[in-house]
């Protein structure tokens, strides 16, 4: 994951996709975001997730990086002048990111569900 840490978040998600799904959870849009620049590093830092929260979060995203039970997500320093970038989205493009993040997110629900039917009735 180190390796990971100083690229924008779009680099990431395009090699790690489940990483999307990760950030949603926790009210990340990154995934439908046009601009993605955001460093890895500073995604925690700019969203202001208490520390404990931000430690779950990296951890989730080392696993989905490298599958080893011991993956562990490096100390991130917090930088408190990082500021998020302000983007003025027009009502009609606001409404349609929203509406992504929540598709993804039911997507991510029915994913789940269809998994532990399909376990159910494996049984």
């Amino acid at each position: 994951m180190k390796a990971y840490i100083e690229k924008s978040i779009k680099e990431v998600i395009t090699e790690f996709p489940e990483i999307e799904a990760i950030l949603n959870d926790y009210d990340i849009g990154c995934g439908p975001c046009s601009v993605g620049t955001c460093l890895l590093k500073n995604v925690v830092a700019i969203h202001n997730l208490p520390k404990d929260q931000e430690q779950k979060l990296m951890t989730r995203i080392a696993k989905a990086m490298d599958p080893n039970p011991e993956a562990q997500a490096p100390e991130v320093q917090r930088n408190t002048r990082v500021k998020p970038h302000e983007f003025k989205y027009s009502p009609p493009v606001k409404k349609l990111v929203d509406e992504h993040v929540l598709i993804n997110k039911l997507e991510e629900k029915f994913k789940n569900k269809a998994s532990a039917m399909n376990d159910k009735t494996d049984n």
